[in-house]
């Protein structure tokens, strides 16, 4: 917190600001308009899931996609799903109908270890149902996939309008 109270910065609209301090509980966290400063944004009310709290490991190693499999079926949809630092390998593809998320961290690195998109994003009903409610802010995406179109890192099918923001492919 003292970070981000002394350099007061401007967050992008969109850009998430999180405080952590104290990784033992959810860190607080602010999103940015564009315009105001550090110190004049509300803290987000709502929840924030860190994703170790849920079993995923940023080792390098460990294959998280049962883990976020389970995690995102858990919490509720529109919940933000946090990242800290570290390389989060997915060995399988991870499917998302129905719900949204806002997907944070602290530029982790979120890494396909085949040839699959990494999050494939579908609605059973109208299209307009998760059109611009997820977001991907302050990650970075890697694969080892190579060919046409599986090697995308985020798929949407049967849904709309995502924003990526502050993130790397």
């Amino acid at each position: 917190a003292a970070n981000w109270t002394s350099n007061n910065p401007i967050l992008l609209a969109g850009q998430i600001g999180i405080e952590t301090d104290d990784l033992t509980s959810s860190p607080k966290f602010k999103i940015g308009d564009g315009s105001t400063a550090w110190a004049s944004l509300p803290y987000v009310t709502g929840i924030l899931y860190n994703v170790l709290n849920y079993g995923l490991k940023g080792d390098g190693s460990t294959n998280n996609s049962a883990a976020l499999t389970t995690m995102l079926t858990a919490i509720p949809t529109g919940s933000t799903v946090y990242f800290p630092q570290g390389t989060y390998n997915f060995g399988s593809q991870i499917t998302i109908t129905d719900k949204y998320f806002n997907f944070t961290g602290d530029f982790p690195e979120i890494h396909a270890t085949g040839n699959f998109s990494i999050f494939k994003m579908t609605s059973t009903s109208a299209v307009t149902q998760l059109a611009g409610k997820t977001h991907f802010n302050n990650i970075t995406f890697s694969g080892t996939s190579s060919g046409t179109s599986q090697g995308a890192l985020i798929f949407y099918q049967d849904a709309s309008q995502f924003d990526v923001n502050n993130c790397h492919f």
